[in-house]
């Protein structure tokens, strides 16, 4: 017993001089939240202006939208002229907001507003003179007709390497919308290129809206593959599920298996054509996505791609994937399936 009291006393003891904490809840019950500002820099499409409550609600590349406000002094700039009031801010134009963020309440207050009216095509990401690896992923919002822009990679010569075209989510003619573009760069001898992003114009295809970026690739180390195409001169029996390989060379990347099945989208080349290669893909097409989980390789692909072909195309196109997925060690099978559902899958006999 009286080894018990010595433990006790000497217990209280410790706890007094702090050398021993019991675990408890904290008496403090409203601690203060630290009001940190964090300045910001954001863009996107205005959606709707509240002039008596002088706010406005912003819309980012990546659909997301929040609430900004202003005060007295926010400046409010439209095509390098100050304006007093929100009155000429109307809703879809493109607003670039300098201002700072409050980290414990998320509440975005603008300092100043720039809203360039003549501004059609504006690139966000990558930033000039970025180092970039492939693929390169390309944010920015336009305002171009029937949505579509081009798009182009110079390299360090000025010749074109790559090109291609896209399309911008904008709902309602002459109003802005965002693009998310992802390119699988071609193979490089100078780690300085230029991307491109353009518009035709519809009266005499002239380039307008031209925003050129250079760039700065981190390696020009390649990376070596084969894709998969039907050869009507190979195939002598006309066997609809037989496929032959060729190479493809293009600038290291990490993501292999999405960088072949780009190339599949992209078909044979003009020479590979004259010699018997076709495609069954067209322009248009895409795939949604790929992704590899115990060895097992599944793709998304539209029905879109498939409705308009006969069966043997079909067997064909299942081929391709399949043969040019399956050289990849990492992959042991292929599953394909239909508009993002993974029970709608798309097999062939």
């Amino acid at each position: 017993m009286k080894s018990f009291f010595v433990f006790f006393f000497l217990g209280l003891a410790l706890i007094g001089t702090g050398c021993f904490q019991p675990s408890r809840p904290s008496l403090i019950t409203s601690p203060e939240l630290k009001q940190e500002q964090q300045t910001v820099k954001i863009t996107g499409i205005i959606k709707s202006v509240n002039t008596q409550e002088n706010t406005l609600v912003l819309e980012f590349a990546n659909g997301t939208k929040e609430s900004i406000h202003l005060e007295e002094s926010t400046g409010i700039i439209i095509d390098g002229r100050e304006e007093q009031t929100l009155s000429k801010v109307q809703p879809e134009m493109l607003a670039e907001i300098f201002g700072t963020r409050n980290a414990a309440t998320l509440e975005t207050i603008a300092r100043t507003i720039r809203i360039a009216v003549s501004n059609n095509l504006v690139v966000l990401s990558p930033n000039t003179g970025a180092t970039v690896t492939s693929p390169l992923l390309i944010e920015g919002f336009a305002r171009i007709f029937e949505n579509v822009y081009e798009w182009r990679i110079k390299d360090a010569s000025g010749a074109i390497k790559l090109n291609g075209f896209d399309m911008t989510s904008a709902k309602n003619p002459g109003t802005f919308g965002s693009f998310h573009l992802e390119i699988f760069l071609p193979a490089m001898e100078q780690q300085e290129f230029t991307l491109e992003l353009f518009t035709s114009s519809p009266k005499d295809g002239t380039e307008e809206n031209l925003v050129s970026i250079p760039l700065h690739l981190l390696s020009i180390s390649t990376t070596t593959f084969q894709s998969f195409f039907p050869n009507v001169r190979l195939n002598t029996e006309k066997n609809c599920n037989t496929v032959y390989p060729v190479s493809r060379t293009v600038a290291e990347t990490a993501a292999v298996g999405r960088t072949s099945l780009y190339t599949l989208l992209k078909g044979p080349t003009e020479q590979e054509q004259t010699i018997g290669y076709e495609n069954i893909f067209s322009p248009e097409n895409s795939i949604y996505s790929l992704i590899i989980s115990g060895g097992v390789a599944t793709v998304d692909i539209p029905s879109s791609l498939i409705q308009p072909l006969n069966t043997c195309e079909q067997k064909t196109l299942h081929s391709q994937i399949r043969e040019t997925l399956l050289q990849f060690p990492s992959i042991s099978d292929v599953q394909i399936i239909l508009d993002h559902h993974p029970d709608s899958i798309f097999s062939v006999s």
